[in-house]
């Protein structure tokens, strides 16, 4: 095995785990390498640095590391974000670019309430990928994930079904809500921090000043 060989091993298993939405069982990677004859300790590196890169490895978990850089969820929210991402894939949910959605669509845009919340199940998956991505450790990712929900909800309410290329455009205006939420709940989240910390700081320098 040579570093070149376990370069373009891992990068398989990335584009697969993308392909699946940044999810991969543990299994399947041991299988993947089961040629390289890795111990578990090298397995081990495996999976961490699969989960550095924001795939979750079904199956496996490791305790935070707070000297690292870049935040990692907590074993809650691990465990949340794989029993969603089963649960989300066990469901017939509408694929886009299908017939089927396209149905959909053009009875959302007759008013159809119910064709609006089908349609919603085809971004459903994108809502975690886009949560996942902005993940810093300021907002619980179970939070991130429930409020792009709730702007995919809200961006199909009043979404211009008339407009020209309509169906077109619909992928691109609602994950640009799902952006535009998760990323105000997570500044909104850190004025929170920044406010407390400020009124920590005043308590502590009046208990200083009375003493």
């Amino acid at each position: 095995m040579t570093p070149a060989d376990l370069q373009k091993k891992l990068t398989e298993i990335m584009e697969t785990a993308g392909r699946n939405h940044y999810y991969i069982k543990k299994e399947d990677v041991e299988k993947e390498f089961g040629e390289f004859d890795l111990d578990e300790a090298q397995m081990k590196l495996v999976y961490e640095f699969l989960m550095a890169k924001r795939i979750v490895v079904g199956g496996f978990s490791k305790e935070s590391d707070s000297s690292e850089i870049r935040p990692e969820w907590t074993k809650e929210e691990e465990d949340f974000l794989i029993r969603y991402r089963e649960d989300l894939m066990s469901m017939p949910l509408l694929e886009k670019d299908t017939e089927e959605f396209r149905n959909a669509f053009e009875c959302a845009a007759r008013g159809d309430e119910g064709a609006r919340n089908r349609l919603s199940e085809a971004f459903l998956q994108d809502v975690v990928d886009q949560a996942v991505r902005s993940y810093t450790g300021a907002v619980l990712l179970p939070d991130m994930i429930q409020e792009g929900n709730l702007r995919l909800v809200l961006a199909l309410d009043v979404f211009d079904y008339g407009q020209e290329d309509a169906e077109k455009k619909l992928p691109e205006v609602i994950m640009e809500e799902i952006r535009s939420g998760i990323h105000s709940l997570e500044e909104e989240q850190k004025d929170v921090h920044a406010r407390d910390e400020r009124l920590v700081d005043k308590v502590v320098d009046l208990k200083d000043s009375i003493e």
